[in-house]
């Protein structure tokens, strides 16, 4: 495989490689070429950051990082738009939209409430997550 020029850096043919065993590893080898001329539009540094972004979330194909970069810190309203969804219980889900709703009220949560919340999601009980939720709200 020949590595464009506009590539052709130790650190950008290390995250070629490295993407490429990804592709073996999941068994989707490539056929063409053409993704290398994507990578060579974005240039070395960004085509490192696609591949390194790809790798941790473990894509199938090349996606560059999010526009607002490498979030590590959620605000009110982003916890569940992050998430991938298909990781997590229906209780974990609801567990999630608690964080979120309990963020965006602006209140704090007590530690036994937080307890019961955990123990919830891990019995995968949405629903009494939801009821726990309403009954904060109306105290």
């Amino acid at each position: 495989m020949d590595i464009p020029a506009a590539l052709d850096t130790p650190e950008c043919r290390e995250a070629i490689y490295e993407w490429l065993a990804w592709r073996k590893k999941i068994k989707k080898p490539y056929k063409t070429d053409r993704w290398l001329r994507y990578l060579e539009d974005m240039g070395p540094e960004r085509a490192r950051e696609t591949i390194a972004w790809s790798l941790k979330n473990e894509y199938q194909g090349l996606w560059p990082p999010s526009q607002k970069g490498y979030k590590t810190t959620e605000k009110p309203g982003e916890i569940m738009q992050h998430k991938r969804r298909k990781q997590y219980t229906q209780g974990d889900r609801v567990k999630l939209w608690f964080l979120d709703r309990v963020a965006q009220d602006g209140r704090t949560i007590e530690p036994e409430e937080l307890e019961r919340v955990n123990r919830y999601a891990a019995e995968n009980r949405p629903g009494a997550i939801m009821r726990l939720y309403e009954d904060s709200n109306d105290a």
